[in-house]
């Protein structure tokens, strides 16, 4: 049996470690925003972490409640069918390692890209029906400010 892991459940994956290295890049202050506030990049990042948590508490809703209902990727999967992958694959592994470093976010108006990378390991319940998973990897998050939240609308590799 080939272990194919979903884009989503990749991103899911990698938003388990915690954001521990220093961006890579800085972008200049936005005009308005007084000092002391949290800037769109900050919430960006606070959306991944909290998909961190969602994962480490085997919370499905919680990871579900970033993702956008418009969701869409370039594998043609939307929605519903993320919600199917990300409950079946949290049922399925357990003992899940990610490793990633703060992601890189660019912000521009309500649309936001967020690049993450990541390494994981993940045993599987049943050794006899799934393989132990073990990758390295870079997506992009795309997100879209929706109100005053950020939601993930589609994930792909990194190009």
């Amino acid at each position: 049996m080939q272990v194919r892991i979903p884009l989503v459940i990749g991103l899911a994956l990698a938003l388990g470690g915690c954001p521990s290295s220093a961006s890579m890049f800085e972008l200049p202050s936005i005009p308005g925003v007084r000092a002391g506030r949290v800037d769109e990049r900050d919430r960006v990042t606070q959306v991944l972490d909290d998909i961190h948590r969602g994962i480490e508490q085997r919370r499905v809703f919680k990871v579900l409640a970033h993702l956008s209902r418009t969701y869409f990727d370039e594998e043609g999967r939307d929605y519903d069918t993320m919600r199917n992958l990300v409950t079946t694959w949290l049922k399925d592994y357990r003992e899940i390692r990610v490793t990633r470093p703060r992601p890189r976010v660019v912000v521009q108006g309500d649309r936001a890209r967020a690049i993450e990378t990541f390494g994981l390991q993940a045993k599987p319940v049943n050794p006899n029906d799934d393989r132990m998973v073990a990758l390295q990897g870079q997506l992009t998050v795309h997100l879209e400010r929706m109100g005053n939240t950020w939601q993930i609308v589609s994930v792909s590799p990194v190009q």
